[in-house]
């Protein structure tokens, strides 16, 4: 979405991320996370790219096709650029310590996602202020 007219991206000058050293760019941060190299699907690689770019993403998939994964991934390859601005392309950075503040499921479908997600180091946290505190104090 463009801010100045909440009308949506449709001129290509905004494409940054959604090219190919900008997918070349998040499967790199993903296959250097620890313990676990992440390799994603292309739909996700596309999702992330586009979302970086600012536009808006739907992602309709079945039970276990990776939309879970295409949001925690971005937040990986947020998190990686906006702690090394080096990584970011066209000097499109992030927030220091960025955090996903609305993502719609339940906090005990949350608590068992985070428990397979545990490996690439994302928690997800019950509302609140204190919450987003400890989100942010995370490693």
């Amino acid at each position: 979405m463009d801010p100045s007219t909440n009308a949506p991206n449709t001129s290509l000058s905004h494409t940054i991320y959604t090219t190919p050293s900008g997918r070349a760019l998040v499967h790199q941060i993903l296959s250097q996370c620890k313990p676990v190299a992440i390799e994603p699907h292309d739909y996700q690689c596309e999702g992330i790219c586009r979302a970086l770019d600012g536009d808006d993403v739907v992602a309709t998939m079945a039970t276990g096709a990776g939309k879970t994964g295409l949001l925690s991934f971005l937040m990986l390859v947020i998190r990686a650029i906006s702690r090394d601005s080096s990584l970011a392309l066209q000097n499109r950075t992030f927030p220091k310590d960025p955090c996903s503040p609305k993502v719609s499921f339940s906090f005990l479908i949350a608590k068992k996602m985070e428990s397979s997600l545990s490996p690439i180091v994302l928690r997800f946290l019950e509302g609140g202020s204190a919450s987003l505190s400890e989100g942010r104090a995370s490693p």
